[in-house]
This record gives C-alpha cells, sequence and structure tokens, in this order.
C-alpha cells in the first residue's frame, strides 16, 4: 500500500489523502479499505471516512480515496451515517 497523495484541509480539520494497493487480487469493500488506511496512518478507524475505491480494468491496483478527521464527532458531522451502521447501533 503506497501513499500518493496526502493534503491538509484546515479549514475542516481534516487530511485527504489517496493510495495505491497493488497486493490484494480483489477490491477491497469500505470497511476493509477504512481498516487498512487506519492501520496504515495509525489513527482511528472512527476517524477515517473512505470516499471511493476504485480498480483499473484489467489490472490488480486498487485506488482508495478517503479523509481522516481529527475526531469522529467532525467525521459524523460531515459525512451521513449509512443505513447499515444505524441499524447495528440500535441492535446494540
Amino acid at each position: 500500500m503506497e501513499l500518493i497523495e496526502e493534503k491538509q484541509n484546515p479549514l475542516l480539520n481534516r487530511k485527504e489523502v489517496r493510495f495505491k494497493v497493488t497486493e490484494l487480487t480483489s477490491p477491497p469493500n469500505m470497511e476493509n479499505a477504512r481498516k487498512m488506511v487506519a492501520e496504515k496512518l495509525s489513527v482511528s478507524e472512527e476517524n477515517v471516512h473512505v470516499e471511493k475505491v476504485a480498480g483499473k480494468f484489467g489490472t490488480d491496483d486498487f485506488t482508495i480515496t478517503a479523509k481522516i478527521y481529527g475526531t469522529a464527532g467532525e467525521r459524523e458531522r460531515f459525512h451521513v451515517v449509512n443505513k447499515k451502521s444505524k441499524k447495528e447501533k440500535k441492535a446494540k
């Protein structure tokens, strides 16, 4: 996993990053991509929002675009929580 681009956005208190992943044979789902980014940057998974996971046709190269926030509260303020995670919270 290689860091392609890293941009600091002080207005929204976040870091915008792009990674190139070459060691996988199938595209990672959003949760796996989130774990990979959090592990690589040594931040909490709650602070990571994965924008997209894109693959190049005919290759095993994937690009992960993500945003890293200072706190989980800031992440929730800027991004909608998907329905699946809402259901999981209600079940607990």
